[in-house]
């Protein structure tokens, strides 16, 4: 796997869940995987931007967050910190 700073990607989906009966209308929710943050920098930085300003409701944060676990956390914490969502 590489780096954060080698891709961002941003894939919009409208999904709809009739069994719910429309108790979430309009909700954004936004999955984030596969960070491999390694620092604090320009692609984390822009990462930050992209999500926060999709003003999303839900955020949800699945896959490898560093890349080798040693001396990386302080830059992952500081990076999820960041990030805003209405709901968590």
């Amino acid at each position: 796997m590489k780096p954060l700073d080698c891709r961002i990607g941003l894939e919009r989906l409208t999904l709809g869940f009739p069994n719910f009966n429309g108790i979430f209308p309009g909700l954004k929710l936004i999955h984030l995987s596969d960070l491999h943050i390694s620092s604090y920098g320009s692609p984390e930085k822009k990462l930050v931007r992209l999500v926060n300003r999709e003003d999303p409701d839900v955020i949800c944060i699945t896959g490898d967050l560093v890349v080798n676990y040693r001396n990386e956390f302080d830059a992952c914490i500081r990076t999820l910190q960041e990030l805003k969502a209405r709901c968590g």
